[in-house]
């Protein structure tokens, strides 16, 4: 019987190997600053504002950081905010 080896890289290169964990990383840390900045007017889902009027959008990451903040703290709750956690830790 041939012994299984534990892979502990996705890939066999490593500079792959450090822009995956460095876009990982800073991917993590987009999705916690558009948690951390969501607000309850920022447009989303469930909240309509006038498609006239400009509406200022007071999330940091932008439109898309308030819809998939709303979207993430609907789905998950507050555990939501282990998701960029999760993605950004590193396994040993």
């Amino acid at each position: 019987m041939k012994p299984t080896s534990i892979v502990l890289s996705p890939t066999r290169s490593r500079p792959l190997n450090v822009f995956l964990g460095v876009l990982l990383l800073l991917v993590s840390l987009l999705l916690l600053l558009s948690l951390a900045t969501w607000h309850a007017s920022d447009p989303s889902l469930n909240t309509s504002t006038d498609p006239l009027l400009p509406h200022a959008v007071r999330n940091w990451v932008g439109l898309f950081g308030a819809w998939l903040s709303d979207l993430l703290l609907q789905s998950l709750g507050l555990s939501a905010f282990l998701l960029p956690a999760w993605l950004g830790g590193e396994t040993r």
